[in-house]
């Protein structure tokens, strides 16, 4: 935990702030679009320890950022956790990455569907909006465990106004991908059916055989950032607006 609380610090100190683009081609080429990090060189280590090519520097040095600032105000119980949903990348790769701080490794990575109107295979609409059926970007803290018509599930709560802080009143919940009928929609062979994965009704809906564990791991108040380069977020977030 002491090596990575200084690597958090070296991170705010050499922040160096660029203003986003607008309209940006790609969602993975917008990632030098928005406000870059320069995570510099004990970020570049860690990164560089987790060893997985699909989680970008400058995505965890975000991810970092905020869960510095959720856990100096107390937010926090599982404070070793960090969760990242990564929506610049295809909904046909894993993208859902869940990180033990103090062992620096990866402890989960999973497939995991978006919201039907947020984007076919990827996510380019994220809202906050009321039965909208998209997505949320920004930070959330883990909640309580439940039974429910999705089974084994887990509520989020967004921590950000304007962003994602409707949340819990749109029961945007962290749930094993099956639909009505039983099938996985959040797995390979249904990529390999369809040629892509399937969507929920906004919620992050991981594969099967990963939720339960992925659920016991992050449950209880930790960090979960779900990343997208919105120019409007990275200027506005209540969270990485402090640095």
């Amino acid at each position: 935990m002491k090596q990575f609380l200084l690597v958090l610090s070296f991170v705010a100190m050499t922040g160096a702030h660029k203003q986003p683009d607008n309209g940006p081609a790609s969602p993975r080429a917008a990632l030098r679009s928005v406000q870059d990090p320069t995570p510099g060189d004990r970020l570049r280590r860690l990164h560089a320890k987790l060893r997985d090519p699909d989680l970008d520097a400058t995505v965890l040095a975000y991810a970092l950022r905020g869960h510095q600032q959720l856990r100096t105000s107390g937010m926090l119980a599982k404070e070793h956790i960090l969760s990242i949903l990564d929506y610049t990348l295809s909904a046909n790769r894993p993208r859902f990455f869940v990180i033990d701080l103090e062992k620096e490794i990866i402890l989960y990575k999973s497939l995991v569907a978006h919201g039907k109107n947020s984007g076919l295979e990827f996510a380019d609409k994220l809202s906050n909006r009321i039965e909208s059926l998209q997505s949320s970007l920004g930070f959330f803290v883990t909640g309580e465990t439940y039974q429910g018509k999705h089974g084994y599930s887990l509520r989020i709560d967004g921590v950000e106004y304007d962003f994602n802080h409707h949340a819990r009143v749109r029961n945007i919940v962290i749930h094993e991908g099956r639909n009505n009928a039983g099938e996985a929609y959040v797995s390979k062979a249904f990529i390999h059916r369809l040629g892509r994965l399937g969507r929920s009704d906004g919620c992050p809906a991981l594969e099967p055989e990963q939720c339960k564990a992925i659920i016991d791991a992050i449950h209880g108040k930790s960090c979960l950032f779900a990343y997208y380069p919105d120019p409007d977020y990275f200027q506005r977030s209540p969270v990485l607006k402090p640095f």
